[in-house]
Parts: C-alpha cells; sequence; structure tokens
C-alpha cells in the first residue's frame, strides 16, 4: 500500500506510462482514509453551528424569510472556514496525480485514455433526474474500468520478440555400434556376391579343334582311295 501511494506522488504527471489494478486501488483507499477525518470533523462542526443557530433563534424562526435564513447559517460558519481551506488545497493538490493515476489504469486494462473524460459527466448534475442519471452512469462506467485486470498489448508482445527455442545437444554416435554393423553387411553382402557371380565360360580348345580337322580330311581320302580302286 505504502509502495503504491509512494508511486502517486512520484509519478505526480506521468500521463505516459501504465498502473496495475492495485497501484490505483489502494491510492483509492489511502485518499478516502486521509479525507476521513476531515469529513467527519466537518459534518459534525457544520451540524452543531446549525443546531445551535437555530435554537438561539428558536422565537423568530418561523417569521424569516429564506434569505435571511441562509444569511444567518453561514454568518455562524466561521469555524469551518479552516477545515473547509484545507480540504480545497487537498483536492487541489491530488488533482492532477489522479487524473494521471486514471489514465495510466485505463491504458493498463487495454482502454483508451479518452474515457477519461466520463468524469466531466458530474457537470450534468446541475439537470435534475436526467443529469443525475448520467452522471451516475458515468462514474459506474469508470469505476468498472478501473476494475478490469492488466491486459498486454499486441505492441508489447511484438516487441518482446519470439520466445527462444533451446534444443537438446546431439548426442555422439556409437562408433562400436556402427563398425559392427558395417562388418555384419559386408559378411552378408560377400555371400551374395559369390552365389550371383556368372560362371566363367569354357574357351574352346585349338588343338581339338585341329584334330577334328585332320580326322575330317582322312576321311575325305579314304573315300576317295577306295573308290578309285573298285
Amino acid at each position: 500500500m505504502f509502495t503504491a501511494y509512494k508511486k502517486f506522488w512520484l509519478q505526480y504527471a506521468d500521463f505516459t506510462g501504465k498502473s496495475t489494478r492495485s497501484d490505483y486501488w489502494w491510492v483509492v483507499l489511502c485518499n478516502f482514509l486521509i479525507a476521513l477525518p476531515f469529513g467527519l470533523i466537518t459534518g459534525v462542526l457544520f451540524l452543531s453551528q446549525l443546531f445551535s443557530t437555530l435554537a438561539s433563534y428558536s422565537d423568530s424562526y418561523y417569521t424569516m424569510s429564506e434569505e435571511e435564513l441562509v444569511f444567518l447559517i453561514l454568518s455562524n460558519l466561521g469555524a469551518l472556514i479552516p477545515l473547509m481551506l484545507i480540504a480545497a488545497i487537498w483536492n487541489i493538490a491530488i488533482f492532477v496525480p489522479t487524473l494521471a493515476l486514471q489514465v495510466r489504469r485505463l491504458r493498463d486494462a487495454g482502454f483508451h485514455w479518452a474515457f477519461i473524460f466520463f468524469n466531466l459527466g458530474s457537470l450534468l448534475t446541475v439537470i435534475p433526474i436526467i443529469g443525475w442519471l448520467f452522471s451516475l452512469g458515468f462514474q459506474i462506467a469508470l469505476i468498472v474500468f478501473f476494475c478490469f485486470p492488466s491486459k498486454e498489448s499486441a505492441g508489447n508482445n511484438i516487441a518482446a520478440g519470439p520466445a527462444t527455442v533451446t534444443q537438446a545437444p546431439l548426442a555422439a554416435p556409437d562408433m562400436t555400434a556402427s563398425s559392427a554393423t558395417g562388418t555384419s553387411a559386408v559378411n552378408q553382402v560377400q555371400p551374395e556376391a559369390a552365389v550371383s557371380s556368372p560362371e566363367p565360360a569354357v574357351q574352346p580348345d585349338p588343338n581339338a579343334n585341329s584334330a577334328a580337322q585332320i580326322s575330317g580330311e582322312d576321311g575325305t581320302l579314304d573315300s576317295a582311295i577306295s573308290e578309285t580302286g573298285e
């Protein structure tokens, strides 16, 4: 609470930042607690002066005009002037930081800061009934806006950049297993290569061909001799 109230005064006229929901409502609570004693004292003094004045003029009370009665009441409220002066100074002191806080709260909740002009709805109270209703509606709308949680804008997400993906280091390959696998593969390929290798072609024997030719020539010669003898 004290941290939020300290920030409230340090950021006196800061209309550019953001304020969380807790920062706003802690400040509202602190200002209420500070103003509460002054309000109670002012109310008690006002009522006491009013009743004492009416009691002193009880005989002529019913014969006074409204102007005389108002003048009589105001003339006996001298004790309230210091308190009213303190209250005016206090309200002036917190006016700017309160507006700045409301602007930051609206921005943090994801709403446009221009909704701050709903505060001007209090000027409508000069209009009976309708003005009162509109002024009450504007104040309720602001309270609802201030109750919204913080909202991250898309621009902040883009500015933050994509999330970094951490990859685990790759494990070193097992050379022993690779060598064993390669050896078994070679052993399997060698028999297949031996089975699938074609048989060598049989080369013709030139000596056999020569012998066959000589035998053929001898047979032809014998047949020719036998024909001549006949």
